[in-house]
C-alpha cells in the first residue's frame, strides 16, 4: 500500500478535484494506473484507492494480489507511472469525463445513499470546518466546484497531478506471508504460554483469575428495570414503510393483473413477450436489472461462470463490423451511466442467480437497454483478456485462502451444496485448482475455454431466462415497455419462462440432511479459530415457525444479549450469532475469532439449553428489545426508494409473497408469546448443538488442531482434519480436456499447503506465475 499526504482540505474545488484524480488514475479498467498495472502487465490484481478528510488529505493506493518477489519492482513501477503521467499533458477529455461521471455520481448518491452521502461531510465539517457552515455549504450544497473544474486545462491537472503524488512525501508498506513463520508460530505460542505459566507461578495465576471474575460482575450489573421502562416502545403500526407501486407486463402479467395508475400507464403501451417487473418510485434516475437463471448452463461449466461475469462489462466489442477495444467499451459505459455490475444473485434472495444491473439517468432509459444488448450479444470473447482475467482471478486466490471465516463457509459451500449450486462452482476452493486447469487449456486449447464461454452466453441470454426489474419514475419514462423490443428483436420468443433453481434445490444429500458430519481445518496465517455449524430450519417464509424464529434469533443475537454474555463478555469469541436461511432451509451458528471454539460453543449451547428448559427467564424488556431490531432491520433493508422497490420485487417475484408482507410478519411477531420462543429454540435452534442433527466445520490455527478435535470429540462430534485442499474440486476439467470431458494428458495441481518441507512464502499454496507442473493432493 502507497499512501500520499496531499493538500490541506480547507478548500471543497480541492477535495472535489482529488476525488476526479483518483476515479482518472484507478476508478476503472480504462484508468491509467489499472490498465497498466492490472490489465496490461499483469503486477497486480487491483489498484484500491481512498482518501480521508483530515486537516491534510490522506490518498493510498493498495496494490492487491501482487507476487511476492515484484513487491518492490511493482512499488518502483507504480511510481514511475505517475511520475511519467506528469511530465506528460493529461488525456484531458477522458477527465473530463470523469468530472462528469463523479457529478452523476454525487447526484445519484444524496438520491440512493443519503444518510453516508450527508452524514460524513458534516462529521468532517465538524471537525476540520469553519464554524460559520461556509465549508459544508460548499461542499455538499451545490454541484458548482464540478463547473469549475470542468474549465481547468491540462496544465492544472498535471500541475496538481505532480504536487499532489509524484512530490508528495509518501509512505509504503508491504505485506509479505511468510511460511517459515507459520511454521514456527506454532511452538513459540506454546513457548510463549509455558513461560508466561511459570513467571506467574500458581498465585499469580489466581490472582489474575480473580481480577477477571471480578470484571465480569462489574459487566453483568443489571440496567436498573426503572431506567428501561422510562422508553415506551411503538407498535409496529407505527412503522411507515416507503411505498412504491408496482406494474407488470409480459410473462409477468402471469403473476396476476393489477389495478394503479402505473400498470394503466404500461397497459398503454405495446406489450412484449419478455418479463419486465416496474417498481415506480418518485427518482431522477433508472435502475435496470436483469435477473439471469443458471440452470440452463450445463453442471461441468459452471465454474467458468467466474470468469464469464469477471469479463462481462470489460470485453472488447463489435459494433457496425468494427472492433471496439475494452478500454472504450468501459469509457462508453461510464459517460452514459451512473454505475454497472454483475454479481451472483444474494442481494436480491436467490444466490443460485445471476444479475446484471445498470443503473442511468431517466433520460438515458433506451441507451441502458441498448448497452444491456451489445453486451450481451455484441461482446467478443478475446483470448488475451480471458488470459489476463483468469491470471488475475488466480492471484487472488491465495489472499482469499488465508481468511479463517471466509474458509470456514467456502468449505461448508463445498460439502452442503451440490455441484450444481453456482455457490460451490465459483466457490474460492472450485476457482484455486479448476482456474488453473483453465490457464493450461488456454495455452494449449484455447478454443475449448472460447467456445464454452460462448455456449454459456448463448444460454444465458434467452428471453425464456430473463427477468427485468425497472425501478424509475415510470411517467418519466418514454416507451417503458416498448424500448425493451431492443433487446429481444431477432430472438426466439416463443418458449415459455424457465423456473428460477434457489438454493434449497441445489444442497448435497448432507447439506439437506445434516448430521454427523464434522470438519477441522487447520490454517498456518491464522492464529485463533472460526467456526460454523448448520442444521435444518424452515424452507419457507410462509411457515408459521417463522415469527417465533425471528424473534428467538434476535433476541439471542442482541448486543449485550445472553450470547453476547457467554462468549464475547468473557473473551471466548469476538462474535457470536445465529442465522436462519431460509433459502436454503437451514439454520446455522457462527463463531468469529475464538481462542477455544469448543468452549465458545459449549458457552453458547448452554445459553439456548437454560432458555428451552426455563432455567433462564426471558426478560419482557430483552424480548421488547428483539422485536424493535427486527422492525429496524426492515426499515434499514428499504431506507431508500431504491432498496424499498427491489426489496418489493424480491417479496412478489423471488419468494412468492405479498408484497405487503413485512407488515404481516411484524403483526405476528409482536404476538409472539415466550412459551412459543422456547419452543422454537428447543425444535429448531437447540439441534445446532446436536453432533447427529448438524455439520460442523472449523477453521483454526495449526497449534489449536488437537486441543478442537478433543474438545468437539468429547461433545460427540467425529471431527476430521483435512486441509483446505481436500474440498477442492476440479469438475472434471483435466488438462487438454474438450467440451466432452475427455482427459487428454497428466495434469495434477499443487497445493503448497500440504507439502511439509516447502519454504515458499504463501503458506496457502499461492499463485506462482512460473509454476510449469500441477500435482494433485492425496489423501
Amino acid at each position: 500500500m502507497v499512501s500520499f499526504f496531499g493538500p490541506k482540505r480547507d478548500d471543497s474545488q480541492l477535495c472535489h478535484a482529488i476525488v476526479c484524480l483518483l476515479r482518472y488514475l484507478a476508478g476503472s479498467s480504462a484508468s491509467v494506473l489499472e490498465n497498466v498495472l492490472v490489465e496490461k502487465e499483469q503486477l497486480a490484481t487491483a489498484v484500491i484507492c481512498d482518501y480521508e478528510s483530515r486537516p491534510t488529505m490522506f490518498v493510498s493506493f493498495n496494490l492487491t494480489g501482487v507476487s511476492t518477489e515484484k513487491l518492490e519492482h511493482v512499488e518502483a513501477r507504480f511510481l514511475e507511472i505517475l511520475s511519467g503521467m506528469a511530465a506528460k499533458p493529461i488525456d484531458l477529455d477522458y477527465m473530463r469525463d470523469c468530472i462528469k461521471a463523479e457529478r452523476r455520481q454525487a447526484k445519484f448518491l444524496a438520491e440512493e445513499s443519503p444518510a453516508k452521502f450527508f452524514s460524513e461531510p458534516v462529521v468532517n465539517d465538524f471537525l476540520f470546518g469553519n464554524r460559520d457552515g461556509t465549508t459544508l455549504e460548499a461542499r455538499i450544497g451545490n454541484l458548482r466546484d464540478y463547473d469549475a473544474l470542468e474549465a481547468w486545462n491540462a496544465s492544472d491537472w498535471s500541475y496538481r497531478l505532480r504536487s499532489w503524488f509524484v512530490e508528495a512525501p509518501h509512505v509504503t508498506m508491504f505485506g509479505r506471508p511468510s511460511a517459515k513463520i507459520a511454521k514456527t508460530f506454532k511452538r513459540e505460542e506454546e513457548a510463549r504460554v509455558s513461560s508466561r505459566k511459570k513467571e506467574l507461578g500458581e498465585a499469580g495465576l489466581q490472582k489474575l483469575e480473580n481480577k477477571l471474575t471480578a470484571a465480569k460482575a462489574e459487566n453483568e450489573v443489571e440496567i436498573p428495570k426503572e431506567v428501561l421502562e422510562r422508553f415506551e416502545v411503538p407498535g409496529t403500526r407505527s412503522i411507515r414503510f416507503i411505498t412504491t407501486i408496482t406494474a407488470r407486463s409480459g410473462a409477468a402479467r402471469a403473476m396476476g393483473l393489477l389495478e394503479n395508475p402505473i400498470q394503466e400507464l404500461v397497459d398503454k403501451d405495446n406489450d412484449l413477450p419478455l418479463f419486465i417487473h416496474f417498481e415506480h418510485t418518485q427518482s431522477n434516475f433508472a435502475n435496470l436489472t436483469v435477473v439471469l437463471g443458471t440452470e440452463v448452463v450445463p453442471i461441468a461449466l459452471r465454474p467458468l461462470l467466474s470468469i464469464y461475469m469477471e469479463n462481462f462489462f470489460s470485453s472488447p466489442m463489435r459494433q457496425d463490423g468494427t472492433i471496439v477495444d475494452f478500454e472504450k467499451v468501459i469509457m462508453g459505459l461510464e459517460r452514459e451511466t451512473v454505475g454497472y455490475e454483475i454479481d451472483a444473485g444474494q442481494r436480491i434472495g436467490n444466490s443460485e442467480v445471476i444479475t446484471i444491473k445498470l443503473q442511468v439517468e431517466v433520460e438515458k432509459y433506451q441507451s441502458a437497454i441498448l448497452w444491456i444488448k451489445n453486451l450481451m450479444f455484441s461482446s467478443i470473447f478475446d483470448l488475451e483478456r480471458i488470459k489476463a482475467t483468469t491470471t488475475r482471478m488466480l492471484a487472488d486466490v491465495p489472499e482469499e485462502k488465508r481468511n479463517g471465516s471466509n474458509m470456514s463457509s467456502a468449505v461448508e459451500l463445498m460439502v452442503g451444496t451440490a455441484p450444481s449450486s453456482l455457490g460451490r462452482a465459483c466457490n474460492t476452493l472450485t476457482s484455486a485448482v479448476y482456474l488453473k486447469r483453465v490457464r493450461r487449456i488456454l495455452e494449449r486449447d484455447p478454443e475449448t475455454i472460447l467456445e464454452q464461454l460462448k455456449q454459456i452466453n448463448a444460454a444465458l441470454c434467452q428471453p425464456s431466462n430473463l427477468r427485468v426489474l425497472v425501478i424509475a419514475n415510470i411517467q418519466k419514462l418514454y416507451h417503458p415497455v416498448s424500448s425493451w423490443q431492443t433487446l429481444i428483436e431477432g430472438l426466439d420468443t416463443t418458449m415459455p419462462l424457465n423456473p428460477l433453481d434457489t438454493r434449497l434445490s441445489r444442497l448435497s444429500n448432507s447439506g439437506a440432511n445434516p448430521g454427523g458430519m464434522a470438519y477441522i481445518v487447520p490454517m498456518p496465517s491464522i492464529d485463533s479459530s472460526f467456526l460454523l455449524v448448520v442444521s435444518q430450519g424452515p424452507s419457507s417464509f410462509k411457515d408459521p415457525v417463522i415469527p417465533a424464529l425471528m424473534v428467538a434469533t434476535a433476541y439471542l443475537n442482541a448486543v449485550e444479549g445472553p450470547l453476547w454474555t457467554a462468549t464475547r463478555g468473557t473473551g471466548l469469541a469476538y462474535g457470536t450469532n445465529i442465522y436462519q436461511h431460509v433459502d436454503s432451509g437451514q439454520i446455522s451458528l457462527s463463531i468469529y475469532r475464538s481462542p477455544d471454539a469448543t468452549k465458545a460453543f459449549i458457552a453458547s449451547k448452554q445459553v439456548v439449553h437454560d432458555v428451552v428448559c426455563g432455567k433462564a427467564v426471558m426478560d419482557k424488556f430483552a424480548l421488547e428489545g428483539a422485536i424493535s431490531s427486527i422492525v429496524l432491520n426492515f426499515a434499514n433493508a428499504e431506507d431508500t426508494m431504491s432498496s424499498a422497490a427491489q426489496s418489493s420485487f424480491i417479496r412478489q417475484v423471488i419468494r412468492d409473497l405479498p408484497r405487503n408482507w413485512p407488515e404481516i410478519v411484524l403483526e405476528l411477531v409482536r404476538k409472539v408469546t415466550a412459551e412459543e420462543i422456547r419452543k422454537v429454540m428447543g425444535e429448531v435452534i437447540l439441534p445446532l448443538f446436536e453432533a447427529m442433527k448438524s455439520n460442523l466445520f472449523v477453521t483454526c490455527a495449526p497449534v489449536m488442531e488437537k486441543k478442537t478435535v478433543m474438545g468437539f470429540g468429547e461433545l460427540g462430534f467425529k471431527s476430521e482434519v483435512k486441509p483446505l485442499a481436500f474440498f477442492q474440486d476440479d469438475y472434471g476439467l483435466k488438462m487438454g480436456a474438450g467440451v466432452d470431458g475427455e482427459e487428454a494428458g497428466d495434469d495434477t495441481d499443487r497445493d503448497d499447503e500440504d507439502v511439509e518441507d516447502d519454504e515458499s512464502e504463501d503458506p496457502e499454496g499461492g499463485y506462482d506465475e512460473h509454476e510449469d507442473e500441477d500435482s494433485e493432493t492425496s489423501e
